[in-house]
């Protein structure tokens, strides 16, 4: 069972976080923080698979609802009042973090936020917010445009995010094609696109398919360790220098 625990978010407001911890014998020492997507919260199937899933692959996992979510409603709230609960539990993260490496991401709407508090505020912004202070960025399910409006995308930001962002998408995804996402992709400083065959926007395949729903999940996760693995790798290789001869 996971940790619950409270993080406070200003003065008034707080919401609940769970904690999947890794076991000990396969931990990376390494934290990954997700969103939930618009139409659920912390608890739905998907978050819970993953950050159970994850957590048992050695990623010490962290969820949480949004304020609104916490608040038993439906309609998400604003772009900014999402940023900034996003943002206050990044920094209740960092408080617990013990120098560890911390990841951000979500599932579709969660995962836009994710990236949007990762991106370096617009040169022309001299009051914006910096990007949050993460090694990298996970978004599952990347919501491009709204299904049926392709023209109204959502990618601005993007090519501002300069950490590591790994995008998980379904090949069936109505939110955003690969046709669509891989020039996205290609614009970013440090971005890579992993597709699932036959996946939908919660990268669910069809019976039919393949590999079945569990092992598409289960290919998915270890996809993100080993991404996960590979840029702290990197940054660890970087903090020690270069070798001495």
């Amino acid at each position: 069972m996971p940790d619950r625990e409270t993080v406070v978010i200003d003065e008034e407001l707080s919401v609940t976080a769970l904690t999947y911890a890794a076991p000990r014998t396969t931990s990376l020492g390494v934290i990954l923080l997700l969103a939930h997507g618009a139409g659920g919260n912390q608890n739905s199937a998907f978050m819970v698979q993953f950050a159970s899933g994850l957590s048992a692959l050695g990623l010490r996992t962290i969820t949480f609802n949004f304020l609104y979510t916490e608040a038993g409603r439906r309609v998400p709230d604003r772009t900014p009042k999402l940023e900034t609960c996003y943002r206050a539990v990044v920094r209740w993260v960092g408080n617990h973090a013990e120098q560890q490496p911390i990841f951000i991401g979500g599932k579709s709407m969660g995962a836009r936020i994710a990236s949007q508090i990762a991106a370096a505020p617009r040169p022309e912004d001299e009051t914006g917010t910096a990007a949050a202070d993460v090694a990298g960025v996970v978004a599952l399910g990347y919501p491009l445009h709204p299904p049926g409006r392709p023209n109204q995308l959502r990618d601005s930001h993007l090519p501002r995010v300069a950490t590591p962002m790994l995008v998980v998408q379904g090949s069936r995804d109505r939110f955003g094609t690969e046709a669509e996402l891989r020039p996205v992709v290609a614009r970013m400083p440090s971005a890579e696109l992993y597709l699932v065959e036959g996946g939908d926007h919660s990268l669910k395949v069809h019976r039919r398919s393949d590999a079945s729903p569990e092992e598409t999940s289960a290919n998915v996760m270890r996809e993100i360790v080993r991404w996960v693995t590979a840029v702290v790798g990197c940054h660890r290789t970087a903090d020690r220098g270069p070798a001495l001869h």
